[in-house]
């Protein structure tokens, strides 16, 4: 953490008189907020649409069902969109049209 707050205060004083100052001042703020994120056990960034945080990584994954699914339910994603059910239901609620008839061998003739 200390290496951070002087790497932030050297990249702060290094835009100082010049007419990026504001925008340097503004980097080292999203830096520190991330980094106090990630402290706190939250992600680096905040994470949208069906996106989840992952405590361990501190990175943003994908949630097909969007996270939303209730305790007794689980994310089926063999549906063609994936949608959250109930943990009694088989887990192939979906199922596919049954295979096509074997096709007919003739044998070669002599």
């Amino acid at each position: 953490m200390r290496r951070l707050l002087a790497c932030a205060l050297v990249v702060a004083l290094s835009g100082c008189g010049h007419n990026g100052g504001g925008a340097v001042a503004l980097l080292v703020y999203g830096l520190l907020g991330s980094a106090v994120s990630r402290a706190s056990g939250g992600c680096f960034a905040v994470c949208g649409g069906n996106q989840v945080c992952n405590p361990e990584t501190g990175f943003c994954e994908s949630a097909p069902c969007g996270g939303g699914c209730a305790q007794n339910q689980r994310c089926d994603q063999r549906a063609p969109v994936p949608i959250c059910v109930q943990d009694s239901d088989p887990a192939d609620v979906f199922q596919g049209p049954p295979p096509p008839a074997p096709l007919p061998i003739v044998a070669p003739e002599p």
